[in-house]
């Protein structure tokens, strides 16, 4: 749901999400008392909401009109971060709002969904999107091998896919990823767990590829047995 008064924000979310096959907008509304009977008979899984609803209602009554929506902050300032705290919003969007800054806030989204458990059938959440050379990649995490950090970009090894190139941290990049299924072993790599076929307490062997520990990462050899079952 677009709850939004702004048109250029609106129609930038409208195809944005239009991008995304397994997001359907459910609606578009200019204000939340607008959008508020929709709401009452039918549950959304995210809102985009516009802070200035914050001066027009109280938080609690968002709250409990959006019920357990996640909600994504839209504005022209950035200075109503408590507001956005207090809701709980997965992310705070600054008009003009652009793709690389939406999609990372429906990756927080979809990670949200996934360690809550909320699977379903009409969104399966078992991936996340990144841009690779000007285009958005859908990248399944049981394809991921290992994720290797260079200066200002990442190269995400898959098998059997070919490895991707992306300009984002490796700290972003562990933020979307489901915890369980993945491990930062050294202050340049992040390796899927499940993919572990031997280790010591120096490296880690990812069939024939051996990623180096970190030094500052030693304490991790005690939680691969647990991380593998």
């Amino acid at each position: 749901m677009i709850i939004e008064t702004d048109t250029a924000s609106v129609l930038a979310l409208k195809f944005f999400i239009n991008t995304i096959e397994h997001l359907q907008l459910d609606g578009i509304y200019s204000s939340l008392s607008e959008a508020s009977n929709h709401l009452a008979t039918k549950h959304v899984d995210l809102a985009f909401l516009n802070i200035n609803e914050l001066t027009k209602t109280n938080t609690q009554s968002i709250k409990h009109q959006l019920y357990t929506s996640k909600i994504i902050i839209t504005s022209h300032l950035n200075c109503f971060a408590q507001e956005a705290f207090s809701l709980n919003a997965l992310d705070y969007l600054l008009k003009p709002i652009n793709y690389t800054a939406f999609l990372k806030a429906i990756n927080k989204f979809i990670i949200a969904e996934l360690q809550s458990y909320k699977f379903n059938s009409h969104f399966n959440q078992d991936f996340i999107y990144l841009r690779s050379d000007r285009k958005m990649v859908k990248i399944h995490f049981n394809t991921i091998v290992f994720i290797e950090s260079f200066k200002d970009y990442i190269v995400i090894h898959r098998e059997p896919q070919t490895a991707i190139k992306v300009k984002q941290s490796l700290c972003s990049t562990a933020c979307l990823l489901p915890k369980h299924e993945f491990m930062r072993v050294h202050r340049s790599f992040i390796i899927a767990t499940s993919k572990i076929t031997a280790f010591t307490k120096f490296d880690i062997e990812l069939g024939e590829r051996n990623i180096p520990i970190g030094r500052n990462y030693t304490h991790i050899t005690a939680l691969i047995p647990k991380s593998l079952g």
